[in-house]
C-alpha cells in the first residue's frame, strides 16, 4: 500500500475479508466508515490522510456504509484492528474532537485511547 493514501473497500464482503487477512500483515489496520458528502466524514478523512503520510507500517482504508438516518448519526466512525482484533471503535468522531481538528489532534486522541500508532519524524 502506498504511504499517504487511504484505499476504498468496495463491499461488505471485502470489508470482512480485509479484517481477516490484512490486519495480520501490518501493525495496525485503520478503517474509516463514512458517507459521501457528510461534512464530519470529510474532516476525519483529511486528518487520516495526514497520519497515513507519516505512519510506517499501518494500513489505511475507508468504507462507505449504508445511508440510513441511524447510520448517519454514527458517522464518522473509525475502527482500528490489530491481529484481527478490534482494538478501537470510535463512533461519531466529531463528538469527541469537534468539527475542526487535524492529524496532530487525532494522533493525540488515538494515543490517549491506547492505539499504539507510531509516526515517522515530520519532514
Amino acid at each position: 500500500m502506498a504511504k499517504g493514501r487511504i484505499l476504498e473497500v468496495p463491499s461488505r464482503l471485502d470489508f470482512l475479508s480485509l479484517i481477516e487477512n490484512d490486519s495480520c500483515n501490518s501493525s495496525l489496520l485503520f478503517i474509516h466508515i463514512y458517507s459521501d458528502g457528510h461534512e464530519q466524514s470529510n474532516q476525519l478523512n483529511e486528518a487520516l490522510l495526514e497520519l497515513a503520510g507519516r505512519a510506517g507500517e499501518s494500513a489505511w482504508y475507508q468504507h462507505q456504509f449504508g445511508l440510513g438516518k441511524t447510520t448517519l448519526n454514527a458517522l464518522p466512525t473509525l475502527q482500528v484492528y490489530s491481529d484481527e482484533q478490534l482494538i478501537g471503535n470510535f463512533i461519531r468522531m466529531s463528538a469527541e474532537l469537534g468539527d475542526d481538528y487535524d492529524g496532530a489532534e487525532l494522533y493525540k486522541f488515538l494515543r490517549r485511547h491506547g492505539i499504539p500508532l507510531e509516526l515517522d519524524a515530520k519532514c
